[in-house]
């Protein structure tokens, strides 16, 4: 159940904005629009102290292009990547995309039944991955059957436009 909790809870939670491997790495990329929310916002996403990431970026004009970056976590009972694509606008603001994803080890619909009751579906991606409406605007979760139906590959992905 805890699995499950973590993903939905990732985004929704604030957790203090502490230095990290992404925010260590943004310093020296040019990529200072969006420098500030990025820090933040994996802040709130990376929730262990042993973690790695592999970040992406253009070098050339690095303030006008996307940053990406995948996140490992090792937690206690499992492992978990999360990802964030963050891009500065026009606006002078930033949007992004977060994804975090883990393996429930029991079935989609028990995850569902003792996790994720309050969530809508709103629909069904090629015939299996069930599409859950967060209670959060802008998230949605997805479960897809893994292993027989012995397990669940949960992801949730929350996509954020700036509001300047």
């Amino acid at each position: 159940m805890k699995k499950v909790l973590f993903l939905v809870l990732s985004v929704v939670l604030p957790f203090p904005a502490v230095a990290n491997s992404v925010s260590e790495t943004v310093e020296t990329t040019g990529f200072s629009q969006c420098k500030g929310q990025l820090t933040q916002v994996a802040g709130e996403v990376i929730t262990q102290r042993v973690h790695a990431s592999h970040d992406m970026w253009n070098p050339v004009n690095a303030d006008q292009r996307m940053y990406s970056t995948l996140v490992a976590q090792n937690h206690h009972d499992e492992s978990t990547q999360s990802s964030i694509t963050m891009v500065p606008n026009a606006d002078g603001g930033c949007d992004y995309v977060t994804t975090h994803t883990a393996v429930w080890d029991n079935s989609c619909a028990d995850a569902r039944s003792k996790v994720l009751e309050r969530n809508k579906q709103v629909g069904v991606l090629a015939d299996r991955t069930v599409v859950l409406e967060s209670f959060v605007q802008g998230q949605f979760i997805y479960l897809t059957p893994v292993l027989s139906d012995r397990a669940c590959l949960v992801t949730e992905r929350a996509v954020w436009f700036s509001k300047r």
